[in-house]
């Protein structure tokens, strides 16, 4: 299942990218702002947004995943302990704190490209590389990435934290990300 959300996230990250990338390209970011001057409104509004609805798209493509493993992978395509619920619940709730981590990097640097090239790399490129040498220090801050710490939390790992830590880990990035987003539309945009 990992594997197929680690797919899957991309498109979530596009979605959240853009929901406040493409206002800053079109130029209605002003608009927006000029109608809600509150910045730290504007974007908890698109967060809550943006979070529900990767939620309910989460739901939706647990779902369907679940139904086609089941038939295609036989007794592998189920959850061991029959949690299939709880692994779709988890697959949406992970894509849902990653679309908000995408849009607090959006609203920071309010390019869709930059966005996406930091988001990879923080998701993937930098926990992959001090992943590499194995050594043990390396694999630690690693674990603290958002990618991977997702990764412990969908897996339900208990090594190196257990499954919670890895949402916590999670949400920390997102709301540092959404931190950062609001201080540079504050400081950038006011």
């Amino acid at each position: 299942m990992i594997g197929s959300v680690g797919l899957t996230q991309y498109a979530v990250l596009a979605l959240g990218l853009l929901v406040i990338t493409s206002e800053f390209t079109s130029g209605t970011i002003r608009t927006t702002l000029q109608c809600t001057p509150s910045r730290g409104r504007v974007l908890l509004a698109k967060a809550a947004v943006t979070g529900t609805v990767t939620f309910v798209l989460g739901l939706l493509l647990g779902v369907v995943g679940a139904a086609v493993a089941g038939p295609v992978l036989g007794r592998w395509g189920t959850a061991p302990t029959g949690g299939t619920i709880g692994d779709v619940l988890a697959v949406a709730a992970y894509l849902a704190l990653v679309s908000v981590l995408a849009l607090g990097l959006g609203a920071a640097l309010r390019s869709a490209v930059l966005a996406l090239t930091v988001l990879v790399a923080t998701l993937m490129i930098v926990p992959l590389s001090l992943q590499e040498p194995d050594i043990a220090v390396l694999n630690r801050i690693a674990d603290a990435f958002p990618g991977v710490a997702g990764g412990h939390f969908l897996a339900g790992d208990t090594d190196p934290y257990p499954a919670p830590v890895g949402l916590l880990l999670l949400a920390g990035w997102a709301g540092a990300a959404l931190l950062l987003g609001r201080a540079a539309l504050r400081r950038r945009d006011a």
